[in-house]
């Protein structure tokens, strides 16, 4: 009997244990900073908010949910302390319920949630448009004002890309309409960096210095812009970043100097010739003309020496393989699948040109404009065909000379001046500000090449090295152009064009890789 009446005490024991501890309540952990203006609030689009109808809503589900002070609002919950007994200046259930506060039970804190006032035109939020007033000592805590700041906080916002803030309003140079007073401009204005706008020339004319000038040289391909009209970090990105001011990270690549007009923008237009399927594609920078409608055929590249050397198409007899360079050309590096200025070429194909690897007699060079790679191949192999006419592009050649007491390369073709020398391990970001910074034969002008300039350099009769310019390494040099892609998985911005000198080849490398640099102006 004792043993029995022992083990009945013990389950009740057990039972009313249990009864206390389903009762117990686990504090929330609660934000407990006065000050704090949420600024881990997270606006994934500019649109993408919208102000809640009711901020006390127990299932709401935006963004500062997770980050938004823990609360217990039961009204019917007495007070814990009189306000008698409150000398601390902090306020109490009642009185925070009174003032319409929301009351955090945990910390005995009185909070709102409050909207930002709204943002001016053109602009967008930098992070929160919502953050927190607290209530103590018989006030709200400051309001938090709306402004224009470049740091994420609570109600900062930015200008939208290519808008800048004059300390009234977000502008675009293009709104003065600049060009309307340029000579020669065809009256288009484009703004690559909220600092930096160019003009549309007329024929005949190109973009520098903020003026239409005339061309009064033969062009050839490290004259020719890439195209690329969008700003990139060293970052994988759905979408182009916002082009930096000049002494900022990444300022100094492609598409910053094409607008400060170091190059000659790619002008095509069709020659109808009256003939079905027959129309011609004129390029008139470098005096060029092309076939449009390519046969629907691939060839090994023996026959398809055979194939242009034998076309009569458009009217003309005299159609042939064209060479690296004039195919590299055509490549628009500010597109990608395919990265051919679409409005002309518009097949992503890859062509066979009229050069043997030299160093491999049984493979030839091709463009790939399905990617924008150039690279070599087995004849063998059956590739697409586009055969062109008229005077081959000038090959490159290179002039060594002392200026200041640095030696510099210019060349003939192009009047680009090289800096002789080149630095070694670089990442594409450090290469970008090696350029920027650099005096060298008493120019502070220098930048990184975009892709054209710095395959100028190549020269695809030669093998290890593939290039005439004196002294160049066998090794990798950086682009100031970045590679884009349509990838599901993987987003544009991370991956710069790249030479190979010991081949020729061009080549997309990750921008974290340590690589060589040669400048140019």
């Amino acid at each position: 009997m004792r043993k029995s009446h022992f083990f009945l005490l013990f389950l009740a024991a057990i039972f009313l244990f249990s009864s206390c501890g389903s009762s117990t309540k686990i504090k929330p952990v609660s934000n407990t900073d006065e000050d704090s203006t949420d600024a881990d609030f997270d606006m994934d689009e500019e649109e993408g908010w919208e102000e809640d109808e009711e901020t006390e809503d127990e299932d709401e589900t935006d963004t500062e949910a997770d980050s938004k002070p823990d609360k217990d609002t039961d009204s019917d919950k007495p007070d814990t302390e009189s306000d008698d007994d409150n000398d601390s200046g902090k306020p109490t259930r009642t009185e925070c319920l009174k003032v319409g506060g929301t009351w955090d039970e945990s910390d005995k804190k009185c909070y709102k949630r409050v909207q930002c006032n709204e943002k001016p035109e053109n602009s967008l939020w930098n992070t929160a448009i919502y953050y927190y007033q607290y209530y103590e000592k018989g006030e709200w805590s400051e309001p938090i004002a709306t402004e224009y700041n470049e740091e994420t906080g609570a109600c900062h916002f930015i200008c939208i890309k290519n808008y800048f803030w004059d300390g009234e309003e977000c502008k675009n140079l293009c709104d003065s309409d600049p060009c309307a007073a340029v000579g020669h401009s065809d009256g288009t204005c484009t703004t690559t960096t909220p600092y930096i706008y160019s003009c549309g020339c007329d024929d005949g004319y190109t973009w520098n210095e903020e003026k239409c000038k005339e061309i009064t040289s033969k062009l050839s391909l490290g004259n020719i812009c890439s195209c690329q009209s969008e700003c990139y970090t060293d970052v994988a990105q759905k979408e182009s970043a916002r082009c930096p001011a000049e002494g900022f990270n990444f300022f100094g690549q492609d598409a910053i100097n094409a607008a400060l007009g170091t190059c000659v923008r790619k002008n095509y237009s069709i020659k109808e010739t009256g003939i079905e399927n027959e129309n011609i594609i004129i390029d008139k920078n470098l005096k060029l003309e092309w076939q449009q409608t390519i046969p629907t055929e691939i060839y090994t590249w023996k026959d398809a020496v055979y194939y242009c050397e034998n076309l009569e198409y458009g009217g003309y007899d005299d159609w042939r393989l064209p060479t690296p360079k004039e195919l590299f050309a055509n490549i628009d590096y500010g597109r990608c699948d395919p990265e051919i200025t679409g409005n002309y070429f518009k097949e992503p194909k890859t062509f066979w040109t009229s050069k043997l690897y030299a160093g491999n007699p049984n493979q030839v060079w091709h463009g790939n404009f399905g990617s924008g790679d150039m690279f070599y191949d087995a004849v063998s192999k059956k590739r697409e065909v586009r055969c062109v006419r008229g005077e081959t592009i000038q090959e490159d050649i290179f002039v060594v000379s002392t200026l200041d007491g640095d030696e510099i390369v210019t060349d003939t073709a192009t009047g680009l001046i090289w800096q002789k020398e080149h630095a070694a391990g670089k990442r594409w970001k450090e290469a970008l500000e090696y350029c920027e910074n650099l005096t060298y034969a008493g120019y502070s002008d220098w930048r990184l090449p975009n892709i054209n300039e710095l395959v100028s350099l190549s020269n695809y009769d030669r093998y290890a090295p593939a290039s005439d310019f004196p002294d160049i390494p066998l090794e990798y040099f950086w682009s100031s152009t970045t590679k884009m892609t349509t990838s599901e998985y993987l987003y544009s911005g991370h991956v710069a064009w790249t030479v190979l000198f010991y081949t020729a080849a061009v080549i997309s490398e990750n921008k974290d890789i340590f690589y060589h640099v040669k400048c140019v102006r």
